[in-house]
């Protein structure tokens, strides 16, 4: 990447990274990224008593879809621990590299909140369905359970513009498209309640990440959108593809996560079915590469 100005200074513990405070913009403009920081703000729902946790019935589901929809909602709870450490570190990125409107790192700020709740009501979830499993069973495919993102977000040779735009324009976006065809296809009240909870959330996040792109890319370098190109597809090859928020791109016969989303699919706990989620995968592909186009960053065609 280009060299860093002479008054950036080293932060200790992440080689490469060096913090440049000032200037601090507190005051420049950002309309849209301001109405999300203020919806943010009264966003407050409580997992604990905003789910109609009564509502549950047990009795209505199988042993099988039980155990298969604690592990469901289990893993949420592990995949939204990575939305846990992704918030602060995408936010310190921000903090530390100078010239970022102080709009976007407020916003940014809630989602600190936001992954917190996404996470509990998860685990709620999966306790109420017979108890939360704190670790994945056997012969789980634990590596796509691991996104990276302290990799990715601490490391140099992405910028402040790449991080942001591996998690709110690729990865989440596919987590909000992911989530809304759940919510349709779940018919549990519960299941469904918690789906929508978090997909209110989630489209937020997705929405400051497009409109600040929106905003930085006309005034950087073709060297920083080449790098943000670049982070795009790491995220979309090997995260996404490798079925990161679906199992609808992995083989469900040798995969256990894809064949216990089918029966927690067919019980209406949580899951859509696997061609669903699979066609809400590619829509979602083309969406991201379009919308990425208007931005002047050309991603590849995949055949899915």
């Amino acid at each position: 990447m280009s060299a860093q100005p002479s008054s950036f200074i080293p932060v200790t513990g992440f080689p490469g990274i060096r913090e440049q405070r000032f200037p601090l913009n507190l005051g420049e403009a950002l309309p849209r990224v301001e109405r999300i920081w203020t919806v943010a703000k009264g966003s407050n729902w409580d997992p604990v008593t905003d789910i109609p946790w009564s509502q549950l019935d047990l009795g209505k589901y199988t042993p099988e879809e039980l155990y298969a929809a604690r592990v469901f909602w289990s893993r949420r709870a592990w995949s939204e621990y990575t939305g846990l450490a992704e918030s602060p570190t995408v936010l310190l990125r921000f903090a530390f590299e100078g010239g970022r409107p102080g709009m976007i790192k407020l916003a940014l700020a809630t989602k600190f909140m936001d992954e917190a709740k996404h996470i509990e009501a998860s685990y709620l979830m999966a306790e109420k369905l017979g108890g939360y499993l704190p670790e994945p069973p056997e012969g789980a495919p634990r590596k796509r359970l691991v996104a990276g993102l302290r990799e990715r977000g601490m490391n140099p040779d992405y910028t402040p513009e790449a991080v942001l735009a591996c998690w709110h324009c690729v990865s989440e976006y596919f987590a909000v498209e992911i989530f809304r065809v759940r919510y349709h296809h779940t018919t549990d009240p519960v299941a469904r309640a918690v789906l929508g909870r978090i997909l209110a959330d989630e489209v937020r996040h997705i929405g400051m990440g497009w409109e600040y792109l929106a905003y930085r890319l006309p005034q950087v370098s073709d060297e920083v959108r080449e790098n943000v190109r670049t982070a795009m597809i790491d995220v979309i090859e090997n995260i996404e593809l490798g079925g990161f928020h679906s199992s609808s791109n992995v083989n469900e016969e040798q995969d256990l996560f894809a064949r216990l989303d089918l029966v927690v699919a067919k019980a209406g706990l949580g899951a859509a079915p696997p061609e669903i989620e699979h066609e809400a995968f590619v829509s979602t592909l083309a969406e991201i590469r379009s919308k990425a186009a208007q931005l002047g960053i050309d991603l590849p065609e995949y055949t899915l």
